[in-house]
């Protein structure tokens, strides 16, 4: 019965990963009591603040020294500057190396969400991502992958969270990414509040993500390694997802492969490099969905000579 169900070809689809680690900023290692204290969070680092709602006096959420916002998610959010009149192209920015490199010629859909404070007369509507694949420190001269679109997307609300969205094709092993405003002074779209105790521009930052949106997130449910060049092997390879393992058995219950690093492909061989007979063989992947989220997918594959 399992294999008449199997052999209509459809394929297992899998949940699109978000590559960045910590995304709303709730996992931390100490809680801010100062200015600069980004580093404070698990896995970001940077020029800006950290706030917590662990604080009580200045860097708490929803009260803090820069204004009352609640967290789009949770009880945390970041902190940027990113434009101040007196200082030239003076930017702060966070920075997180991603969980896994980005795939060349692959799309990627990159969303985060950004509020403006109470306490600054000033804001910006220019807000983007850079990805690199080293760690970068001046904004100014990076041209960034995403851009807030500035007429369609103003970023002038200081009450709700505002999305910013776009996607980019990775040239490929992309490792960080940087969100901050990358124009430089004279070309920042400026914004003027009535209000704010601090002439210059500010921003809270929370849920960012990137997500592959052309990767191979599925395992085929049939495959023929008969050595004709058509569908000989079942690649895990570009499945772009974290922490990935694929475990493949037997009817019986016998381990016949299992994926890692430097085995991608399983070519209807077992653990001995013996041939496995036609027939349905039973998977577990293990891969995770956010950093700290864990899933087994489980399934059939049938292998047809």
């Amino acid at each position: 019965m399992l294999g008449s169900i199997l052999l209509f070809g459809r394929s297992h689809a899998l949940a699109q990963s978000n590559l960045v680690p910590n995304p709303s900023f709730e996992a931390f290692v100490v809680c801010p009591n100062g200015y600069g204290q980004i580093n404070n969070t698990s896995d970001w680092f940077g020029n800006a603040e950290y706030f917590n709602s662990c604080d009580t006096l200045n860097f708490g959420v929803p009260n803090n020294f820069t204004g009352n916002q609640f967290a789009n998610t949770g009880e945390t959010y970041a902190g940027i500057h990113t434009y101040n009149p007196w200082f030239i192209n003076s930017r702060g920015y966070i920075q997180t190396e991603l969980v896994t490199k980005l795939i060349a010629n692959r799309t990627y859909l990159v969303e985060f969400y950004v509020s403006a404070v109470d306490n600054c007369r000033l804001g910006t509507n220019n807000m983007g991502a850079y990805f690199s694949d080293t760690v970068i420190y001046n904004l100014v001269v990076h041209p960034p992958q995403i851009n807030n679109d500035i007429l369609l997307n103003p970023l002038n609300s200081r009450d709700n969270w505002i999305k910013v969205s776009g996607s980019f094709v990775a040239n490929g092993n992309e490792n960080f990414i940087t969100i901050g405003n990358f124009n430089n002074d004279i070309t920042t779209d400026t914004i003027h509040f009535p209000t704010g105790g601090f002439f210059d521009a500010y921003y809270y930052i929370d849920d960012v993500s990137v997500v592959c949106l052309d990767c191979n997130n599925f395992i085929p449910n049939i495959f023929s390694p008969n050595n004709d060049n058509q569908n000989d092997y079942i690649d895990f390879s570009n499945l772009n997802l974290v922490e990935e393992i694929v475990d493949i058995y037997n009817r019986w219950g016998n381990k016949v492969f299992q994926s890692s690093v430097n085995v991608t492909k399983w070519d209807g061989r077992d653990l001995k490099g013996n041939d496995c007979s036609e027939g349905v063989y039973y998977y577990v992947f293990h891969y995770s969905e956010f950093i700290n989220k864990k899933i087994d997918k489980k399934g059939f594959i049938q292998l047809v000579r």
